[in-house]
């Protein structure tokens, strides 16, 4: 029950399918013009990153429930060829080209400087477009890029494709494989068949959660939330494979403080994609935000711990709905419900070994029909 539940309310933080396609369409759509119209010299290319690229969005509480998407604009010159403040100029001047272009679209987006990018607010959608302007790291080729910074002198160094392979390596294909059968089950798809961004597997569904209940804990306390890519690095190293969820939140909590380093006396988790760059540099400067983190990963441990003593459909909702949000869990509670009374209607409902619903197999046990009121 907890895992289903878990499942489901992480699906519930999920981008939508229908605003993914209308997402990537849309960063398509700017590369291409850009593309078309840049008389700047360099090859243009624009790709995800972050949680878009690893499958590990979730719905924010605040800022109007927009999805954040972050993309690369990577100019393939050389560092000698310009400075960072340049680099953001040039492509601020593009993307304030291709939104004079579209200034008759219904969903013409607003363009917005921030320290490290270009946001493009589309306030007729669910979502806004971070894109970050990069060029190759020479150092670190083929995928490593220099970042701009309006408030460092030295270009940063970054590897989203790096870093997005590495995560990726910390599941195994047996969990993947899995992942997709249960997709292409649901979907009518044959397993070969599904798109890579419908596999939501353990791993996706345990960060996603996680940063869930990090952006409530942390909602009146923005200074001191760990950042997404820290939280996400702690989690995939601590990951050891499980497939039940619950039982991988709980092993996670339990670990992630063995995998944070000490080096004389310097707290340290190192991007595994850029060896020297520490995601927990912050900690050194400012010691609360560390004292936070632990703390935060103590309460949720302690919640869970808790949550496992509940009995009942409705007790366990309510009590997950006070970690994770309320109406995300509701979501889940009645998906869970309308997929249960299909598969009972079609005869096939049964357990197997994991938390997952599965078609009936030899050796799984039946689950009588249910009402989520009681079994009858």
């Amino acid at each position: 029950l907890l895992d289903a539940l878990l499942d489901g309310t992480a699906e519930a933080l999920d981008i939508p399918s229908e605003l993914r396609i209308v997402a990537v369409a849309e960063y398509g759509r700017i590369a291409t013009w850009l593309a078309k119209r840049c008389n700047a010299p360099g090859e243009i290319r624009i790709y995800p990153q972050g949680s878009f690229r690893l499958g590990t969005v979730v719905l924010p509480t605040a800022l109007g429930d927009q999805y954040d998407i972050d993309l690369v604009f990577l100019r393939w010159i050389g560092k000698e060829s310009t400075t960072q403040s340049e680099l953001k100029a040039i492509v601020g001047e593009l993307l304030a080209s291709y939104v004079e272009s579209r200034r008759h679209d219904p969903n013409c987006p607003k363009l917005v400087e921030r320290g490290r990018c270009w946001t493009l607010e589309y306030s007729g959608l669910r979502f806004h477009l971070d894109i970050l302007p990069t060029i190759p790291d020479d150092e670190a080729l083929p995928n490593g890029v220099l970042l701009t910074d309006r408030d460092l002198f030295r270009w940063q160094h970054s590897n989203p494709i790096g870093y997005a392979d590495w995560f990726r390596q910390r599941e195994t294909e047996t969990e993947i494989k899995k992942a997709a059968a249960i997709v292409a089950s649901a979907r009518g798809y044959n397993i070969a068949d599904v798109p890579e961004h419908l596999i939501r597997t353990p791993l996706q569904r345990l960060v996603q959660i996680m940063k869930r209940h990090r952006d409530l804990h942390f909602a009146d306390d923005l200074d001191n939330r760990p950042p997404s890519i820290l939280l996400t690095t702690l989690v995939a190293h601590a990951y050891r494979g499980e497939d039940s969820l619950i039982a991988a939140l709980t092993a996670v909590l339990g670990r992630m403080d063995s995998v944070i380093e000490n080096r004389t006396g310097v707290w340290w988790v190192e991007n595994p994609a850029h060896a020297g760059e520490n995601f927990a540099d912050k900690w050194n400067t400012a010691p609360e935000r560390r004292t936070a983190f632990l703390d935060w990963v103590r309460s949720l441990a302690e919640a869970m711990i808790d949550l496992r003593t509940k009995r009942g459909l409705d007790t366990v909702a309510a009590s997950l709905g006070s970690i994770f949000g309320e109406s995300q869990v509701k979501l889940a509670v009645t998906k869970m419900g309308d997929r249960t009374r299909a598969h009972s209607a079609a005869g096939a409902l049964t357990v197997g070994a994991t938390s997952f619903v599965r078609p009936s197999s030899a050796g799984a046990r039946p689950v009588p029909h249910h009402t989520f009121h009681g079994p009858t």
